[in-house]
């Protein structure tokens, strides 16, 4: 998914996001709960997870995008067209942010969680 984001923000003119395994482990855990049930799909404790990250750097601003698919034998190309498609969540990927972490789970019945948070530093 980062390499597809990055191909995408190329083609149009933008940087690329660096990659912050902080950021990715604060995605995954968001991602690990959802796809085990222990909260629901959506943004809920988003404030969380971005006070989280600002433990780590210095936050200016921060968006998060999720995404929940099964079925698919390309679950990342899904997601990420589907992200591109809408309205909501390709303002995130093409935004002023600077660093990103995806973090994705697999739930039991085989449904694929991602999160990816973006941050732009002081």
């Amino acid at each position: 998914m980062h390499a597809r984001v990055n191909a995408h923000r190329a083609a149009i003119g933008l940087p690329a996001l660096s990659w912050h395994g902080g950021i990715a482990d604060i995605a995954r855990g968001h991602s690990a709960n959802m796809a085990g049930g222990a909260v629901p799909f959506g943004h809920d404790g988003f404030a969380a997870r971005v006070l989280a990250v600002a433990l780590i750097l210095r936050v200016a601003d921060a968006s998060e995008n999720l995404a929940m698919v099964s079925g698919y034998a390309d679950p990342v190309a899904a997601v990420f067209q589907g992200w591109l498609d809408s309205p909501t969540h390709r303002p995130n990927i093409e935004g002023t942010f600077g660093q990103t972490g995806i973090g994705v789970a697999i739930s039991p019945s085989g449904t694929v969680y991602f999160t990816q948070i973006f941050v732009r530093t002081w």
